[in-house]
This record gives C-alpha cells, sequence and structure tokens, in this order.
C-alpha cells in the first residue's frame, strides 16, 4: 500500500468515526432534523474540498462495517455510503 493509499484510507476512517460519534449523539439527544442534515451537509462539504487534492488512488476491496445496533439518522447514512462509494 502506497502512502497516498494510507492517507487517504486513515482521513476516511476520521470522517467515517465522526459520523459514528454524531450519530451516537444524536441517537441519546434530542435534535432538530434541519440541523442534522446541515451539519452533514457541512461535514461532507469539507471532504469533498479536501479529497481531490489527493491524487487517485488504487480501489482497495472494501472493509467489513462494525454492526450497529441502533439505526443511524439518514443523513448519516447518506454520508458513509458516499465513503464506501468513493473507496471503490
Amino acid at each position: 500500500m502506497t502512502a497516498k493509499t494510507q492517507v487517504k484510507e486513515l482521513l476516511t476512517e476520521l470522517f467515517k468515526e465522526e459520523a459514528l460519534i454524531i450519530g451516537g449523539l444524536i441517537a441519546t439527544h434530542k435534535v432538530e432534523d434541519g440541523f442534522i442534515w446541515d451539519l452533514m451537509s457541512g461535514i461532507d462539504a469539507v471532504r469533498r474540498r479536501f479529497f481531490p487534492r489527493l491524487e487517485e488512488v488504487e480501489s482497495k476491496d472494501e472493509d467489513s462495517e462494525p454492526e450497529v445496533k441502533l439505526k443511524p439518522h439518514p443523513a448519516i447514512e447518506e454520508f458513509l455510503l458516499r465513503l464506501r462509494q468513493e473507496r471503490q
């Protein structure tokens, strides 16, 4: 695995962990739906601005996802789906 590939994988994992933390907080606190969409949209905008700076990398087999007992908010599911699709 090249250093560039490792950097992209680490950053993808960072965004994923952030989304899971936010999802956990949302699952245990009352948060307005519009706020969640705005928050995830902002985080996704940062990700979309940053990742094009990295050179194209070879796709890698998808890692197995941890089992989640709570259903995440649709905004978080959509963000995580984008991450998975871009890794392919």
